[in-house]
């Protein structure tokens, strides 16, 4: 169950980016979310995003700021653990001809990390509101109780 929900949101395109922070099942979380708004204007989560252990959020946090020196290149900035079978990926990539952002968990089959559907992939356009999103959710926060690993920055 999801509650303390915090969030910040910028608009990109059509949707919405959220990031913020929140706790599911006594655990502490960060997370980037696709959002959407029906017809009636409410919004909603779509089921694309990522989430993360907050004592991961330095490690976003340096792996965004990394992306920023290559976006336009095809390239894995960061390489975040989430668990024995799950990484959360920074990279900057194209798709169809357009330079994008792409945040995504990866899964482990055994040989090799596979994409997910969970994850974002946004123009490059939007990188200063997702760096400062992200900087603003930092801000709310004091991060020198926790215990943080290094990002694994290739």
């Amino acid at each position: 169950m999801y509650s303390n929900q915090t969030t910040i949101t910028f608009q990109c395109n059509s949707e919405m980016i959220s990031i913020g922070s929140s706790v599911y099942n006594d655990r502490d979380l960060i997370f980037i979310r696709v959002c959407k708004k029906r017809q009636n204007g409410e919004t909603y989560f779509t089921q694309r995003g990522i989430s993360l252990d907050f004592k991961c959020y330095l490690e976003l946090l340096n792996g965004i700021k990394e992306l920023g020196k290559f976006l336009g290149e095809e390239r894995i900035v960061s390489m975040i653990t989430k668990n024995a079978l799950n990484e959360v990926w920074i990279k900057s990539t194209w798709f169809t001809g357009d330079p994008r952002i792409d945040i995504r968990t990866y899964f482990f089959n055994g040989v090799d990390f596979i994409p997910t559907r969970k994850g974002i992939s946004i123009p490059i356009d939007y990188y200063p509101q997702l760096l400062d999103s992200i900087e603003r959710l930092g801000d709310r926060f004091n991060f020198d109780e926790l215990d943080y690993q290094k990002a694994v920055v290739i």
